[in-house]
């Protein structure tokens, strides 16, 4: 990761400084997607957890309300950065900002690589949910 990251600055920096920092606000796009999906995960993986009151507040509540809260950054942000105009290049690629245009692009790749995992190793996505100890259950 290191070395994809060394040549992924490398590159940008040597077209422009300013797609640098699109590319930084398109990491920002996948962090609140990633981020967000985790959220509504964790309260689907913990849904029996949710008898208590601290079950209800720890492994529903704030979960979720982060997942909706990062949702509406990631859609604000798409919608924002939707206009070229808001990138910090200015530039616009096929007629979208660019910082949009390379979270799609990673997005995109992170779900053909996902599928192509799925079609080379299916028993890790058939796996069961492990669970903690007792004593460590909400």
């Amino acid at each position: 990761m290191g070395v994809l990251s060394v040549v992924w600055y490398a590159g940008l920096t040597a077209v422009s400084q300013n797609i640098l920092f699109d590319s930084i606000a398109a990491l920002g796009l996948m962090i609140a997607f990633y981020y967000g999906l985790s959220g509504f995960a964790c309260v689907w993986f913990f849904r029996r957890n949710l008898r208590s009151p601290k079950g209800i507040l720890l492994a529903g509540a704030a979960p979720f309300l982060g997942g909706l809260i990062l949702t509406w950054v990631f859609v604000r942000s798409c919608i924002d950065l939707w206009n070229p105009e808001n990138s910090e290049s200015g530039q616009s690629w096929l007629g979208i900002g660019p910082p949009l245009v390379i979270a799609i692009m990673f997005l995109v790749l992170g779900l053909v690589i996902m599928l192509a995992q799925w079609r080379l190793s299916p028993a890790f996505f058939r796996r069961t949910a492990e669970t903690a100890p007792a004593e460590m259950r909400l």
